[in-house]
This record gives structure tokens, C-alpha cells and sequence, in this order.
């Protein structure tokens, strides 16, 4: 019933209206798989553009909770969890608190762990002597926090959902750090950029959007050594193999863009040329790229 009220906005404020976000907040202290599950959704669905409905989730508590339910060991529930977290990050007044709660390194390890069987083209790991000029100096978790014992829990096949999953995870990310630098370096130290550009080579159209979008907040960084550490990974071939999407042209031109925005720095050249796999030497993407998008209209004309 209430998640049918909830799919209205007359319906969000007759909910909210009749108390009901801090008694389905409770119901996640210790909830059952059934109880997460439609509990994660029904206030995910209550947080959809109403700032009202998001005020009342955090002062009920909430944040705590989801968070805590990002790491429980029900797929479809998690992924209700970072759906509502999503929504509550989508406005800028949510996302210092969500940051505060110490998310951010906890997103990063899901995103490794999720990004496992994507295959191993691209795999590097982030080398262990990696540093970045930054005063921060974030404190980097495991992915599971100890202490909570969750019930047990029916087995639910889940693999099909495992890219959305993915690209839901990439979501709360992006929205939790536009604007702001220390939390896009935070996310970086924590393990981020390898899983990022494995994405972009093995994840699908929607796993790719939102990892393009991220890629493209960390490169406004100007950060030479983070376009470096970037360029190392392999960052480059996997954008010009995107540059070439038919599926998805907004894939494909924010590829584009994130190339412009990649830095010409000697040094990023070294790094690209040292990962291998790329067609073109640096100096040459920029007229490659000219060429694409007149083939581009040319196309556009004859169709």
C-alpha cells in the first residue's frame, strides 16, 4: 500500500504526512530480508524530488542505517539502499552528511568487489607506492564494517543485475562528490580509478554513462599526477574504443570530451604510451577526433 501511495507525489506527501517515514526507518535496525527489501524501496521511492521527504529520513536516523544496509548480504535490498542514497544525494544539502557518515571508502571496496567479473583486460591494480600531492589523508576501510550480524537470508540469483549494480554504485559516487575536491581525492586514495576504467572497457552502455560522468568529475581535477596515475591505468585506449560506440552516441561523445579534457602533459603522454594498446600518439587526437565528427556529419547528411 505504501509503496503504491508513494509512486504519486499527493501520494509522498500523504505518507510522509501521516508519520510513516520514522516508523519505516526503525523497521531497518534489524530488518529481515522481506523488511530491507521493501522498506529501502518504499523510502527511496518517498525521496524522489522532495526535499521534505529526505529532511525526515536523516532526522529519523536513516543514514545509518542504509548505509548500513549497502553491505547486507541481500543483492535486491542493497540495491534499494543505494537507490534511496542516490536519491538523497541528489541534493547538495544531503551530500556532506552522507560523507560524514565515512561512505565513501565503503562505495569504493563494493565497487572493486562488483567489478571482479568484468574481465581482466584491463586489470592493473593501484600500485601500493601511490601517492597524491593532497592534504587528505582519508582513512581507507574495509568494505564490510565489523559489528552488525545480519539474519540469514534466502539465495536470489542476481548476476543478470550485476552491471546495474555497478552503475548504481557509480551513481551515489558521482553525486556524492561534484563540487568537491577533497571527496573526488578521497574516492581516488581509496581504490576508485582501476574498477572505474574497467568499466569502460567491459560494463554496459548504462554502467558506462555514469562511469564516464565520474571520470570526467575526477579529470576537472588540475591534478597532474591524477591524469597520470588515469593514463597509466589504460585509461586512453578504453575512451577511443568508446569514441566508436553505434549504440550510444552520448556514450560516445562524452568519451570525446573526457579525451579534450585528458592533460597534454608530457608526462601523461609517457603514461599513455606506457600502458600500450593506443592507436594514436597524443599529439595526434586531436585531428583523429576533428575527423570523427565530420564523418559524423557527413553521415547525418547522407541519412
Amino acid at each position: 500500500m505504501l509503496m503504491t501511495l508513494a509512486e504519486s507525489d499527493e501520494g509522498r506527501m500523504m505518507v510522509a504526512q501521516a508519520g510513516a517515514i520514522p516508523l519505516l526507518v526503525a523497521l531497518l535496525e534489524e530488518p529481515t530480508e522481506g523488511e530491507a527489501l521493501v522498506v529501502a524501496g518504499c523510502l527511496a521511492t518517498l525521496a524522489v524530488h522532495s526535499v521534505s521527504n529526505q529532511e525526515d529520513i536523516i532526522l529519523s536516523g536513516g543514514l545509518r542505517n542504509i548505509v548500513g544496509l549497502i553491505h547486507c548480504p541481500w543483492p535486491a535490498a542493497a540495491e534499494c539502499a543505494l537507490a534511496l542514497l542516490a536519491n538523497l544525494s541528489a541534493s547538495s544539502g544531503n551530500r556532506q552528511k552522507i560523507i560524514r557518515t565515512g561512505i565513501l571508502p565503503h562505495l569504493a571496496g563494493l565497487l572493486v568487489g562488483a567489478t571482479d567479473n568484468l574481465g581482466s583486460a584491463q586489470e592493473q591494480e593501484q600500485p601500493e607506492d601511490w601517492e597524491m600531492s593532497s592534504s587528505m589523508d582519508p582513512q581507507v576501510v574495509d568494505a564490510d564494517p565489523p559489528g552488525r550480524q545480519w539474519p540469514p537470508h534466502l539465495t536470489l540469483p542476481h548476476s543478470a543485475q550485476r552491471h546495474t549494480l555497478v552503475g548504481n554504485i557509480i551513481a551515489v559516487l558521482h553525486n556524492l562528490v561534484v563540487d568537491n575536491g577533497p571527496a573526488m581525492i578521497e574516492i581516488v586514495t581509496a581504490g576508485i580509478a582501476p574498477p572505474l576504467v574497467q568499466v569502460l572497457v567491459a560494463g554496459n552502455e548504462y554502467d558506462q554513462a555514469y562511469a564516464l560522468a565520474l571520470l570526467r568529475l575526477l579529470l576537472s581535477l588540475p591534478m597532474e599526477d591524477l591524469h597520470v596515475y588515469l593514463a597509466s591505468l589504460g585509461l586512453m585506449p578504453a575512451l577511443l574504443r568508446l569514441t566508436e560506440s553505434e549504440t550510444s552516441p552520448e556514450v560516445a561523445q562524452a568519451a570525446r570530451a573526457a579525451i579534450a579534457e585528458l592533460s597534454p602533459s608530457e608526462a601523461t603522454t609517457v603514461a599513455i604510451a606506457n600502458a600500450g594498446n593506443v592507436p594514436l600518439m597524443t599529439w595526434e587526437l586531436p585531428e583523429a577526433l576533428q575527423d570523427m565528427d565530420q564523418d559524423q556529419e557527413t553521415d547525418q547528411e547522407e541519412g
